[in-house]
């Protein structure tokens, strides 16, 4: 099952619409648009939560997480990570030995001897898993990564205020306030008068 590439696109989805309804929102300033606008970004802020509060009961290690996420990114992807960490696979290169996946090139080192007379490039394999170096590149960045994920739930909730502060400036603006017994439910002259 590919559920983090599934949610990943998912989340991106759903900021690239909030932002959509956002701007028309801002732009028009519909009552109906901002409250959707509103609801979008009160379920973006309630689905992050229930991802942190589902993340602690089942108790899933940072392991777990990259384990999953190596299995479903794509080859292009674990290429790049080899190459920048110096390693091979996620467990290192005898997670390949039963299975029918080729080696890519990037689980080798090139090797090259220059003598007088020859000029050779041997290919040694790597040795190294890369989830090690992965879990401590996260560890060493953790406050990079905190920082900027705090940053945008603090960009979520300043949108919320200052789009629940548009909804009631409209209302003022639109005289959404007045008394019920100055409403006006029909015509006075009567339904179909010119």
């Amino acid at each position: 099952m590919q559920i983090f590439t599934y949610s990943v696109l998912g989340v991106g989805f759903l900021f690239f619409m909030s932002g959509l309804v956002g701007w028309v929102a801002g732009a028009s300033e519909m009552l109906c648009v901002l409250r959707l606008y509103l609801m979008m970004l009160i379920l973006a802020v309630a689905g992050e939560i229930g991802g942190i509060v589902a993340l602690n009961l089942l108790q899933l290690r940072l392991d777990d997480v990259l384990i999953n996420g190596w299995a479903e990114v794509n080859q292009g992807t674990r290429n790049i990570v080899q190459t920048n960490f110096n390693c091979c696979g996620f467990y290192g290169p005898k997670e390949f030995a039963y299975t029918n996946y080729p080696l890519s090139n990037s689980c080798y080192d090139t090797i090259q001897e220059v003598t007088k007379e020859t000029f050779t490039d041997a290919h040694q394999l790597k040795q190294n898993g890369c989830g090690a170096p992965l879990k401590f590149w996260l560890d060493d960045n953790k406050a990079i990564w905190c920082s900027i994920l705090a940053a945008l739930g603090g960009l979520q909730l300043m949108c919320i205020i200052l789009c629940i502060h548009i909804i009631h400036k409209l209302k003022d603006k639109a005289g959404y306030k007045r008394a019920s017994d100055k409403r006006r439910l029909h015509d006075e002259k009567g339904a179909y008068s010119l």
